[in-house]
């Protein structure tokens, strides 16, 4: 008997692929557990008693400036 089937077989017992799987599994589980308890996420909660409203105000602020340079550019080059 060679050392190298000793050390595939070794492997080969050790590494399998129901061991992946199950692995795999588990941490999908673990990731799906924290992503259920955790909610998903608002742009504006009301039930947050620590929501300030500032998200919601850097997107409009961000909306707000693109349409303000869209509209000065159509100006421009209509103009």
């Amino acid at each position: 008997m060679s050392t190298e089937n000793i050390k595939s077989k070794r492997y080969n017992e050790i590494i399998t692929s129901s061991n992946i799987n199950s692995y795999i599994g588990e941490r999908l589980r673990d990731i799906s557990n924290e992503n259920k308890s955790l909610g998903y996420w608002k742009l504006y909660d009301k039930s947050d008693p620590k929501e300030d409203g500032d998200q919601i105000r850097a997107v409009f602020g961000i909306c707000f400036m693109i349409g303000v340079l869209f509209t000065l550019g159509c100006y421009s080059f209509f103009g």
